[in-house]
């Protein structure tokens, strides 16, 4: 039924392409491509095709962020390098003062 559904959506509405991902837990239920990739070569997309995600995500970003916090698993205030490595720079003290709450926010004005 959701297969039809957005096959006709991505028709109707001239979508170039779209993926689809439902999961329960670590299971997928349901993947499936639709429309081409390249729309010039007509190369069609698959459920492994990368997508620019731009904006997009920061609304999932947020609900993940929110989610671990009604958990405790995080504290809003814990500095973004606690949390991934790969955010310290040596180079770059200012990045250190830098918390979940600001990634939520505004970074530029706490830095």
């Amino acid at each position: 039924m959701i297969d039809n559904w957005v096959d006709y959506q991505t028709y109707i509405k001239e979508i170039s392409s779209v993926a689809v991902g439902i999961f329960m837990d670590d299971e997928t239920l349901f993947q499936k491509a639709y429309g081409y990739a390249n729309l010039e070569t007509k190369t069609k997309a698959t459920p492994s095709t990368l997508y620019r995600i731009a904006s997009h995500s920061k609304l999932f970003t947020a609900t993940a962020i929110m989610k671990l916090y009604s958990e405790d698993k995080l504290s809003l205030d814990d500095r973004v390098s606690q949390h991934l490595e790969w955010f310290q720079s040596p180079h770059d003290e200012q990045m250190e003062h830098i918390r979940i709450r600001h990634l939520l926010t505004d970074v530029t004005q706490y830095i």
